[in-house]
């Protein structure tokens, strides 16, 4: 897994190499808010975490869900995120 983790690319290069759905990617990522309760959660967290999303740009619950993620794993330190 560290292999396919380390070849992912991360949310941002995933997000240029969106084609056809790229601007409700966008959009959510512009719009997504991470609560801060949930922040200072993350941030406390021990150690390193690798989040690895499986997803194509088609994919609805993706684009509903990822961008949150996305901007929950820049704004902690701890929380690394690929797909």
């Amino acid at each position: 897994m560290k292999e396919r983790f380390s070849e992912a690319p991360t949310f941002q290069q995933f997000l240029g190499e969106a084609r056809d759905s790229s601007l409700p990617w966008q959009g959510f990522f512009q719009r997504a808010r991470v609560p801060e309760e949930l922040l200072a959660r993350a941030t406390g967290l021990e150690g390193e975490w690798h989040l690895l999303a499986l997803c194509e740009e088609w994919c609805g619950d993706g684009a509903n869900t990822l961008p949150y993620l996305a901007k929950l794993t820049t704004a902690a330190p701890k929380l690394h995120l690929r797909v």
